[in-house]
């Protein structure tokens, strides 16, 4: 081991990542990490407003986004701004995934950006 890190006399482990105020950093100094734990997040919960919502007008559902799923995606937004295309298409799939929920529209030939522009919403990294 080439130097030893100690808190309180306990010698601190090396982890591979760690989450700290939410975020995940890992010893690589990638966000793939913390990104790819978002999404799932995000994900599970936007397949709960779909089971128990899905009945209801477009507004509610397009509440239940902006207050449940979407405060998830952008909560340190600034880690993944910047970041590699393959993390802004995972975090921008799941609101892509949303407005064809919202616009009850799953035609693989509808464009998501004319719903977008419908429902008036910008992209996660316009916001």
């Amino acid at each position: 081991m080439k130097g030893e890190y100690k808190l309180h006399n306990q010698v601190l482990t090396t982890v591979r990542s760690a989450k700290y105020l939410g975020v995940h950093l890992n010893n690589k100094l990638s966000w793939n990490d913390h990104v790819d734990i978002t999404t799932k997040k995000a994900s599970k919960t936007l397949k709960f407003v779909r089971r128990n919502f899905s009945t209801c007008p477009s507004h509610i559902r397009e509440q239940c986004y902006k207050t449940m799923v979407r405060p998830q995606l952008e909560y340190a937004s600034t880690v993944w701004d910047n970041s590699v295309k393959r993390n802004i298409n995972k975090i921008e799939a799941v609101q892509w995934r949303t407005t064809r929920f919202t616009c009850r529209d799953y035609w693989r030939t509808s464009s998501v950006y004319a719903m977008l522009q419908k429902l008036n919403w910008d992209t996660l990294q316009q916001r």
